[in-house]
């Protein structure tokens, strides 16, 4: 049961510590990939951001708040602009900050116990967890699974007075995946609707949490010690609970668990720890590590975490959008696309609006291959017949790039060379 004890620790640690100096912020370089994530000073929890190269290693740590609090629990707006986090002032609250430590906004009524958020696909609604009464030791506490605006705004219950329901997420197909005592047994994992309805649960054996979606929906990595014998490993199974499997296999003292996946879904990254007691001990050794989807290509990045709620978090690609300007006009409205007119080739801009919610694979072969280009079907087949917009993903290190000269090359193959090619990559985000 330490693996329960480990989630209530992260979510209840409500102590209040003198303010710490400013650190610098942390700017991704060129070709690295960006991981926020908990990271304790002075035996405090608090939040940082580092880059994460080609090879995995751990580059340009910086701490991103100057919060005197412990802060736990961070979470990326879908557009990769801000973080959604807990921190422990008033009790537990759920405050939002820019990427570059500006603008911070506590979002939760003052007093309260509001704990693991996270964002709507579109980025415009958090999901979190509520305690219902003042947390008591070795006591899981009642709570709502609530979901509110992203300014605040809008607070409501979508699952009221269960046994620790915590850390609920947002999948793209609108499900919520969290964990929770509600059975009366160990803790285990659940899935509904995101009004509530249709609330099952996806395991049963031994005690599973931290459950996260895979950026398509239809995969959910979790921790599990099902294997007894004092282990913790991470485990992965379709959506709707079939298909477990177990992607780590580390024995006593080493540990994994907390895993969360790229935008591309190319890696998963996750905390590794020796000696953590099921990630319970605060003083144990813990890394931010990475890996492959099934298991293989397991890394270190080298920077040192906390045991107790390391939460490594990727941040999510930023689609631009381009488009003709010759077509400006030709866009209908009703898609929701707007803005100046401007050269081919130029970022008209990009934001949460235009979150992709549905994806649907654009060749076979990238199917079988569960990676390749993606697009929107949806809005796809609406703009497709005005022949006008270009998507075209632009990221650090040009992955996209590739995927888009094999389009191009097949559709050479087959004879058929359209004008434009319409696309975005699995958990992008585009807009005009």
């Amino acid at each position: 049961m330490r693996h329960l004890y480990r989630s209530i620790a992260i979510i209840l640690a409500l102590s209040g510590l003198a303010p710490l100096s400013a650190q610098p912020r942390c700017a991704a370089a060129s070709g690295a990939r960006r991981i926020a994530f908990v990271r304790r000073q002075n035996s405090v929890n608090h939040i940082y951001l580092m880059d994460a190269d080609a090879s995995g290693a751990g580059a340009h740590l910086a701490r991103l708040t100057n919060d005197a609090e412990p802060e736990n629990y961070p979470s990326w707006s879908p557009d990769g602009t801000r973080l959604a986090y807990q921190r422990d002032l008033n009790g537990s609250a759920i405050y939002v900050i820019g990427a570059d430590g500006t603008g911070q906004l506590r979002l939760s009524p003052a007093p309260g116990f509001d704990v693991t958020p996270s964002w709507s696909p579109d980025g415009s609604q958090i999901v979190y967890a509520r305690l219902l009464a003042v947390p008591q030791p070795n006591q899981p506490p009642m709570t709502d699974i609530r979901v509110m605006n992203a300014d605040g705004t809008g607070d409501h219950a979508i699952l009221a007075n269960t046994l620790f329901s915590v850390e609920p997420r947002w999948s793209v197909n609108n499900q919520l995946v969290f964990m929770s005592l509600m059975s009366g047994g160990d803790l285990q994992v659940y899935v509904m609707n995101i009004d509530g309805g249709s609330l099952r649960e996806l395991t049963s054996a031994g005690n599973n949490g931290d459950p996260v979606w895979s950026p398509d929906g239809t995969r959910i990595t979790f921790g599990s010690d099902r294997e007894g014998g004092n282990k913790l490993n991470i485990f992965a199974m379709n959506a709707d609970g079939g298909q477990q499997g177990q992607l780590t296999h580390f024995d006593v003292p080493y540990e994994a668990g907390d895993a969360n996946w790229s935008s591309d879904a190319r890696k998963i990254t996750f905390q590794y720890d020796i000696n953590g007691a099921k990630q319970s001990d605060p003083n144990a050794y813990a890394e931010v590590w990475t890996m492959n989807p099934d298991g293989t290509g397991q890394t270190s990045t080298g920077v040192q975490c906390s045991d107790v709620g390391c939460a490594p978090r990727w941040q999510p690609r930023i689609a631009r959008v381009f488009r003709r300007p010759e077509c400006h006009s030709s866009v209908p409205r009703s898609l929701g696309f707007s803005g100046r007119e401007t050269d081919l080739g130029q970022p008209i801009g990009v934001g949460p609006k235009f979150r992709v919610a549905r994806w649907k694979i654009v060749e076979a072969e990238n199917e079988r291959q569960n990676r390749g280009v993606l697009f929107p079907a949806q809005t796809a087949r609406m703009v497709g017949g005005h022949g006008c917009l270009d998507f075209l993903e632009q990221v650090a290190d040009g992955f996209a790039v590739p995927f888009l000269d094999e389009v191009r090359a097949r559709q050479r193959r087959r004879g058929s060379v359209p004008r434009q090619v319409v696309f975005v990559t699995r958990g992008a985000f585009f807009g005009i």
